[in-house]
């Protein structure tokens, strides 16, 4: 079992890190790039100029980049942490101290909004509510429709 692992750590390793990348040809063809040549493109070069000073230094930015974002993460992550475990106000304001978020008992009914969405045609006529057809103080044989009494 030992000789399988080794053997696929090493394969993994080797196509990881290629022993020899050589740089492939690069044509400009107009407001494209394309890996095959064109009518009328033009050969990019496509090495690194860098001279090997300038290469370290910019590995080297990179990886403090990297620290720093790391870093930056972990911070975020125990100030969420401890923000879950926290209650929001626990603390009492002191005498004479006015808390900063008072809350005002609203005076309008809330409505309950269905689970669900409901398509709602905003021409369509409202329902009206119906009016009692008896009118207080009438008797019956006044609001008749037929007219007798």
């Amino acid at each position: 079992m030992n000789r399988f692992a080794l053997a696929v750590l090493l394969s993994l390793a080797a196509a990881a890190f290629p022993p020899g990348v050589s740089a492939q040809n690069v044509f400009r063809c107009g407001d494209r790039y394309s890996q095959s040549p064109c009518p009328g493109g033009t050969a990019i070069d496509t090495t690194d100029s860098r001279s090997p000073a300038q290469k370290a230094q910019t590995d080297a930015a990179t990886a403090r980049d990297a620290r720093a974002a790391a870093a930056l993460e972990k911070a975020r992550l125990k100030q969420e942490a401890l923000a879950r475990t926290t209650p929001a106000s626990t603390e009492k304001p002191a005498a004479g101290e006015v808390p900063a978020t008072t809350s005002k008992p609203s005076a309008k009914k809330k409505t309950r909004k269905p689970e669900y969405f409901t398509a709602k045609d905003a021409a369509a006529p409202k329902k009206k509510k119906k009016e009692k057809s008896v009118q207080v103080g009438s008797t019956s044989s006044e609001t008749d429709p037929s007219g007798k009494k």
